[in-house]
């Protein structure tokens, strides 16, 4: 036990720490014992006083200013090397014959008790109580229920199900995008942010993309994904190239035209951005942020009886794009706003917790490990309930904004719980440890104050 606390401790030092430890009980053992016979002296001083009519409160000593007052001559040589202490200190333990344990059992138990505390500490700062679990319950469930009832896409009929009439946020998202981007306004955009990257099918390229066609063009062509156009897009327009996949997962660039476009970075962001707003409200649109990547996918790879890549394509061409993430995103938004807003409540209001400590985010990159937890739990429950609608609806059902959000949460979760968690513990611990140094070193210069001024 005693060999688990010094682990790490270099051997010089548990030498020197040892020798000064005997030598301060020694000391300490001393000064008692010759205190409690000062005080039995004191007694008899002055019960003999007493007893010869004294008054011992006309009796002033200036101790300082007597002849029996001696200032002891403290002399401290500060320039004697480690490598001396530590050969005193070895001396010292061969002929003290001192134990080679430097904590007694008594103090071991001490020491594993209060570090115990500590650690339970940390832990009720951390856990979730009840109140904390019917947060993330209430938001998971109420955000499930609306991917279930309020959310999806409106469909044709594929994947072997029958028509289905758009969820009634996937109707209104899909009628606000249709009212900002009007027939007018869009053949307004295409004419003013034309880009090389366009193309609607293979007939003019130099080599052939497999499966590109009008319905999926903009799927296959990644300057068309709302995230990753800001590269491939705008890369692909100041070089006057196309980046694409095709069907089978192969990566392509080629040059359109025989010219290369001088366009600078800025330029080419602004007609990044203005192709995309000419295509996000027709009939195709963009794509689900990201999407497209699930192209890279090995063939063999498959989800309801496809390959992962071919049911992706095949959704897009169904409807599954950007305005349908967007309306996916309202489920997942209303979780993160019901987890958020509750745990300020409780933290502030009932926990007691100062304003700064309950805001719902982390500010500065302070973790905050029961939010974390809560949004991850609140979130498994959304994705859990998507999972089943999934499984009985098809992968039209898929809510990727949600998944999104999980594996955000998730990936924090491993993170907390791989390393953070116990990164933080050490750090309260420590914390802990600091603030008990700090008095003790605090009470020592303050006897050691007091010492020098006798």
């Amino acid at each position: 036990m005693n060999r688990k606390l010094e682990a790490g401790m270099q051997p010089e030092h548990e030498k020197v720490l040892r020798m000064n430890k005997d030598k301060s009980e020694k000391i300490l053992l001393k000064a008692s014992r010759q205190e409690d016979k000062l005080l039995a002296e004191i007694e008899n001083i002055e019960h003999f006083l007493k007893n010869h009519s004294y008054d011992l409160a006309n009796i002033k000593t200036d101790v300082k200013n007597s002849n029996e007052y001696r200032k002891f001559d403290r002399k401290i040589d500060f320039n004697t090397s480690f490598d001396e202490i530590v050969e005193e200190a070895e001396r010292y333990l061969v002929e003290n014959q001192v134990s080679s344990e430097l904590f007694s059992e008594a103090e071991i138990y001490f020491i594993e008790k209060e570090l115990k505390n500590h650690y339970d500490e940390f832990e009720k700062i951390i856990k979730l109580d009840k109140w904390d679990w019917c947060i993330a319950g209430v938001a998971g469930t109420i955000g499930a229920v609306i991917d279930c009832m309020f959310i999806g896409i409106q469909q044709p009929g594929r994947f072997g199900g029958t028509a289905e009439e758009g969820g009634v946020i996937n109707n209104f998202v899909n009628d606000k995008f249709g009212d900002i981007f009007a027939p007018s306004k869009i053949s307004e955009l295409e004419r003013s942010f034309k880009v090389p990257y366009d193309a609607p099918h293979s007939q003019n390229l130099a080599e052939k993309v497999a499966g590109l066609g009008p319905r999926s063009h903009r799927f296959q062509s990644l300057g068309h994904d709302p995230i990753l156009g800001f590269f491939f897009g705008v890369r692909d327009i100041m070089n006057g190239t196309m980046s694409a996949t095709d069907k089978y997962g192969k990566f392509i660039v080629q040059n359109i035209g025989d010219e290369t476009p001088i366009i600078g970075l800025l330029e080419a962001l602004v007609i990044q951005i203005g192709h995309l707003l000419s295509d996000v409200a027709t009939k195709q649109g963009l794509p689900a942020p990201l999407m497209p990547l699930l192209q890279f996918i090995p063939q063999d790879v498959e989800i309801f009886g496809k390959s992962i890549a071919k049911v992706s394509r095949e959704m897009y061409e169904a409807g599954y794009d950007f305005r349908a993430f967007i309306s996916q995103s309202v489920s997942v938004f209303v979780i993160d706003l019901l987890v958020r807003i509750l745990y300020f409540v409780k933290r502030h209001y009932k926990d007691g917790f100062s304003f700064a400590e309950s805001v719902p985010v982390e500010l500065s990159g302070k973790f905050k490990p029961k939010l974390q937890t809560m949004l991850f739990t609140a979130h498994t429950i959304g994705i859990t309930a998507n999972a089943v609608k999934s499984h009985f609806g098809g992968p039209m059902q898929i809510n990727a904004a949600q998944a999104m959000a999980f594996f955000r949460y998730g990936i924090s979760q491993l993170y907390w719980l791989g390393y953070a968690k116990e990164n933080e513990r050490q750090k309260h611990v420590q914390g802990k440890l600091d603030i008990e140094e700090n008095k003790i070193m605090a009470e020592l210069n303050e006897l050691w104050n007091r010492s020098v001024l006798m």
